[in-house]
């Protein structure tokens, strides 16, 4: 894993771990700064994993940091209702065998990128130069997305060569 952006990020790690603590709620996993050895020296944190109640602020802000808050819902309907429920949709992820399950999470979901049964790759969940990547509502500004498989070629100078010899 490698450094968060800047300090600032930094700061805003802090900043949501301090309102989980305030808020009653845990830290799962990680949730430190890394201050040894040679990562001290950068912008380095722990990948987090916390609870946090309903009201928390942590459900209404993007970080843009290994920070992720959990809840336990009863059913899909209750998942997909809170996950929508946002002002926000860059990513969303499940999991399930279920095909019914994962065509309606596909339908349902309200965000520019989703993604089923996927354990690692890119942050995004969006595959670079693969799959675009865009967020919708407060995430995005168009519903378009970039970075698909004909993103890093508009950088690209092309030139055709045709020679004739005789």
């Amino acid at each position: 894993m490698g450094p968060v952006i800047d300090h600032q990020a930094v700061e805003r790690f802090k900043e949501a771990l301090a309102e989980v603590k305030a808020s009653g709620g845990h830290v799962l996993a990680g949730g430190e700064v890394i201050q040894e050895g040679d990562l001290s020296r950068g912008n380095f944190v722990e990948p987090t994993v916390v609870t946090v109640p309903e009201t928390s602020w942590i459900w209404d802000r993007e970080l843009f940091l290994p920070f992720v808050a959990v809840m336990p819902v009863d059913s899909l309907d209750e998942a997909i209702t809170r996950a929508n429920d946002t002002e926000f949709g860059l990513t969303a992820g499940f999991f399930s065998q279920d095909e019914a399950e994962v065509k309606r999470f596909f339908n349902e979901i309200q965000a520019g990128v989703a993604y089923v049964n996927r354990r690692a790759g890119a942050t995004t969940g969006a595959w670079p130069d693969v799959q675009s990547f865009g967020g919708w509502k407060g995430s995005g500004t168009s519903g378009a997305g970039g970075g698909g498989p004909w993103y890093l070629r508009q950088y690209m100078r092309e030139q055709s060569r045709t020679q004739v010899r005789g």
